[in-house]
């Protein structure tokens, strides 16, 4: 497999596991009888934004000698 089917399967992962996390983190919060804060949906989707930026934007740092 090439970098770039590794990276989208990668991504996709990476959605795929974060929807369901969400989805039981509210349903857990459900059976409980709690309501869940709003900015939940929020933390939920940064987290997997910030790893899916850090797949495709790799940065080589060069050493200055």
């Amino acid at each position: 497999m090439n970098k770039k089917n590794l990276k989208t399967i990668s991504t996709f992962l990476i959605i795929l596991i974060s929807i369901v996390l969400f989805v039981a983190f509210i349903y857990i919060e459900a059976m409980d009888g709690k309501v869940t804060p709003a900015f939940i949906g929020i933390l939920f989707a940064i987290i997997p934004a910030l790893s899916i930026n850090a797949i495709w934007n790799r940065k080589v740092k060069k050493k200055i000698k």
